[in-house]
């Protein structure tokens, strides 16, 4: 790969490789509806991702990613 720019490499690189700080996620059921959501507080947390076989629960849009939601944080999946 070729890097063609004004800025040096150092600077295009920084931190390249670096351990990123990685935000717990937590799968939920909301609604009938499987979601990976990021807790907030209690009581309440962002969504990250919709999983669901049904294409009409993509276009609803209180389930956008970044959207926060009322709802009750039970299990928990990190790294994802």
């Amino acid at each position: 790969m070729i890097l063609w720019s004004i800025v040096s490499a150092e600077e295009v690189y920084e931190g390249f490789g670096a351990a990123q700080h990685v935000k717990p996620l937590t799968s939920i059921s909301h609604k009938g509806v499987t979601m990976l959501v990021e807790p907030l507080g209690p009581g309440s947390a962002k969504i990250h991702r919709l999983i669901s076989p049904n294409a009409a629960d993509y276009l609803k849009a209180e389930w956008q990613p970044g959207s926060v939601i009322a709802t009750e944080v039970t299990q928990t999946t990190t790294g994802i």
